[in-house]
């Protein structure tokens, strides 16, 4: 239904890749696996979409699907703390395929509680109508 074929790179780093869909006006972070993720790779995950579009996307599709990432407990704190502040995003979603990530995205929310409704998803494309539905 939503095809990853129209993505644009916005910007490659060694943690992710940050996608842009702009049909739909989505930001989509795609975690790359066997891979620590600390406060400042949230912060420069934040400033650099930030930096696109004038960070005016509404929609943020999380996708963690690869190989174990771990994110530390600060980051988790600090990404959930810069998501309404410095986003126009209304929402986000997150995309994850095996128990492992269930467990820390559940974590994510119900500890951290992001600052915008936040949902996990193990079907991509209901992640995606999820975030269309206003």
């Amino acid at each position: 239904m939503f095809p990853i074929l129209n993505r644009k790179i916005i910007a490659e780093r060694a943690y992710a890749t940050l996608y842009y869909i702009p049909n739909i006006d989505l930001i989509e972070v795609v975690f790359i696996g066997a891979t620590e993720i600390g406060k400042n790779e949230v912060i420069d995950l934040v400033n650099t979409s930030l930096s696109f579009n004038n960070g005016t996307n509404k929609r943020a599709l999380i996708t963690a699907t690869k190989l174990f990432i771990n994110m530390s407990p600060e980051a988790r704190a600090q990404f959930s703390k810069m998501l309404r502040p410095a986003f126009k995003t209304e929402k986000m979603a997150i995309y994850v395929n095996n128990m492992g990530y269930k467990l820390i995205a559940n974590f994510f929310i119900s500890v951290n509680k992001p600052s915008i409704p936040t949902k996990m998803f193990s079907n991509r494309d209901k992640a995606i109508e999820w975030l269309l539905m206003e």
